[in-house]
């Protein structure tokens, strides 16, 4: 089946999309998967993806003809089908059913899978920040949010992303973050991580920063919400 995910360009927002296509590579065979263009900036990307076991092929839209594609995003209705299903992989579900009345189960099981790399994983607590390079972050959420807390290990984004989800696989928990895609590689690794906000960001398009999680991380997983504020405290009682 070939699947075009598109208006999406945020990692964090494709990867809600992970447990719906899982699920339709489950009933319909392994998935021909388009990306925008602009997913390049994701070093990596494709190898991860193809690492998963449920593509036959990762690429781009400039590089394929996308009219052979069926079109996949997340513009549809929030209905939630299981209470601890992230509500936007709802909305990629849903749109699948609504659109092409497509049997398939989401793969809530679903958890990203990583070769043994042997990087050597330096001990102590490690996070994934936000960018505040215009190219790759979506400017709408505030960039750098972790950068004056007392952590040791961040998350190098020049590394593959393959690289990056095997670090964040073996660090010491809990991982830290904010609303960005590494956030949301640690949910799908099923890894301990906490999600960090800090007080510009606790309204979101007319809704509470509490829904804004639940849109984007499993309910039973090992996520959880926490102000910078209780972050910095809960290091600072750990040293």
């Amino acid at each position: 089946m070939r699947i075009h995910i598109n208006p999406v360009c945020n990692l964090g927002d494709f990867l809600n999309s992970i447990p719906v296509l899982s699920g339709i590579a489950k009933a319909h065979g392994p998935v021909d998967l388009l990306l925008r263009a602009s997913m390049r900036q994701f070093r990596g990307l494709p190898e991860l993806l193809m690492h998963q076991g449920m593509f036959s092929s990762v690429s781009f839209d400039d590089e394929r003809d996308p009219s052979r594609y069926l079109t996949v995003h997340s513009i549809t209705r929030e209905d939630q089908g299981s209470p601890s299903r992230p509500i936007e992989t709802c909305r990629f579900e849903n749109f699948v059913r609504d659109s092409y009345g497509l049997e398939f189960e989401v793969d809530d099981s679903f958890r990203l899978k990583v070769p043994d790399l042997g990087i050597a994983v330096p001990a102590g607590v490690h996070a994934g920040d936000r960018w505040a390079r215009s190219a790759v972050t979506d400017g709408r959420r505030k960039a750098l949010v972790l950068e004056n807390l007392p952590i040791p290990n961040f998350i190098d984004f020049g590394r593959d992303m393959l690289e990056n989800a095997y670090i964040i696989s073996r660090v010491q928990p809990p991982f830290i973050s904010t609303f960005t895609g590494v956030s949301n590689i640690a949910d799908l690794l099923g890894v301990e991580h906490i999600v960090a906000w800090e007080d510009s960001m606790s309204n979101w398009d007319g809704r509470p920063i509490e829904y804004s999680f639940r849109k984007h991380y499993y309910a039973d997983r090992s996520g959880r919400l926490m102000h910078v504020n209780e972050v910095e405290e809960m290091l600072r009682c750990a040293t």
